[in-house]
């Protein structure tokens, strides 16, 4: 009987089959042993290689910020989930959420910001994802300069948004004090475009526009200047006549025995004066300064010599009354001037005796007159009329 111990056979000799049997058994317990282990490596090395290719790393952007996630999903949810992190219905993601991953892809995520813009005074609250004023202002399309905003355009917008206000530049002009100005402002209100332009109003100036009234493109304000002026005026007033019968006059013929004085009284009146000019006045006080005193006039009663009839020197004098003043004693002609009814100057008349204007004597007494000048001068002293004195 033969065994195998540690690779050799021990038997009896001449047994030479027992030892080979007993060599190849050991080979092929040696050869079973090797594979198992071989088997057991393969597979822990293909599940090792295999756990390598899936997992992967992503950078999400978070608000510009990197974050490396390591993951084994395929889509951009599935990094999503991986990292903890969610999406609002106003951030902004890019891919989509379904789109595909793959090693070293990036995803982008925007937070949402609820901003509350007033612009030119009316306010509205908008969603953006910006981080900054300067790209808010970008993201609703007023980037541009010449904007008043009430912060840093740096200023950075974190989650709980910013209240921002906003004024763009408008057309506006001013008159005041004859001048016009015309210019481009982002100030808001009337009262600030008066002060940019330098323009006070006084306690009584008034602006076209309550002060408090916003600006809007092509507004115009135009400022009045009132002021209240006080001044003195003397009024001077015509002196009552006083008439003293005198029978040495002709009827209808005066003599002034006093020309008497005007009165004086010293008027404190009120103007208001608006942009220069006075647009109205009131009478404050009157103080009488200097008493008129009566003129005097001696007023004929002596009865007048009766005028010859019109035919009684062959002289049609009615004719010429009619011609020269349409038969009024009481005309007047302010070219002269002349009076009565047959148009004496003032001058003529006195040089023929007659007192005062004709216009305050009778008509006899004009007649009578006329007739006198007839006397000495003949019918030229009426160029035009004198004819009628014939017909």
């Amino acid at each position: 009987m033969s065994r195998c111990r540690y690779g050799l056979c021990i038997g009896p000799p001449g047994v030479g089959a027992a030892r080979t049997d007993c060599r190849w058994s050991n080979v092929r317990r040696r050869v079973t042993a090797i594979v198992l282990q071989t088997l057991v490596l393969a597979s822990l090395v293909a599940a090792t290689a295999g756990l390598a290719v899936a997992t992967k790393q992503v950078t999400l952007l978070l608000d510009g910020t990197p974050h490396v996630v390591s993951t084994q999903r395929r889509t951009v949810a599935g990094v999503l989930a991986e990292a903890g992190v969610s999406v609002g219905r106003h951030d902004l993601l890019a891919p989509d959420r379904d789109a595909a991953v793959a090693a070293g892809s990036y995803v982008v995520l925007r937070r949402g910001r609820q901003v509350t813009i007033t612009i030119d005074g009316l306010p509205r609250r908008i969603w953006v994802t910006a981080r900054s004023v300067d790209e808010l202002l970008a993201q609703i399309g007023l980037r541009g300069s010449g904007l008043w905003l009430s912060a840093s355009r740096s200023r950075r917008i974190g989650l709980d948004g910013i209240a921002l206000q906003l004024r763009l530049p408008k057309e506006a002009s001013v008159v005041a004090d004859g001048k016009a100005a015309v210019l481009s402002t982002t100030v808001g209100t009337v009262r600030e475009l008066l002060a940019l332009t330098h323009v006070t109003l006084g306690p009584t100036d008034r602006a076209s526009l309550p002060l408090d009234a916003r600006l809007i493109d092509g507004l115009m304000v135009t400022v009045t200047r009132i002021r209240g002026s006080t001044g003195l005026v003397n009024l001077t007033t015509p002196p009552p006549v006083l008439r003293k019968p005198d029978a040495s006059l002709v009827a209808g013929q005066t003599k002034v025995l006093d020309p008497g004085a005007p009165g004086v009284t010293l008027q404190t009146w009120r103007y208001t004066i608006t942009d220069g000019k006075v647009t109205a006045k009131r009478l404050i006080s009157g103080v009488i300064t200097s008493v008129p005193r009566p003129r005097i006039l001696a007023v004929g009663t002596k009865p007048a010599p009766a005028g010859p009839a019109p035919s009684a020197d062959g002289l049609n004098w009615a004719a010429l009354a009619r011609c020269e003043s349409g038969g009024n004693p009481k005309a007047v002609n302010p070219a002269g001037p002349y009076y009565g009814l047959y148009q004496f100057s003032a001058g003529t008349w006195h040089a023929v005796g007659g007192a005062g204007i004709p216009t305050d004597a009778s008509p006899s007494e004009q007649t009578y007159r006329a007739q006198l000048l007839y006397e000495r001068s003949g019918a030229g002293q009426w160029p035009v009329c004198g004819k009628n004195l014939f017909t």
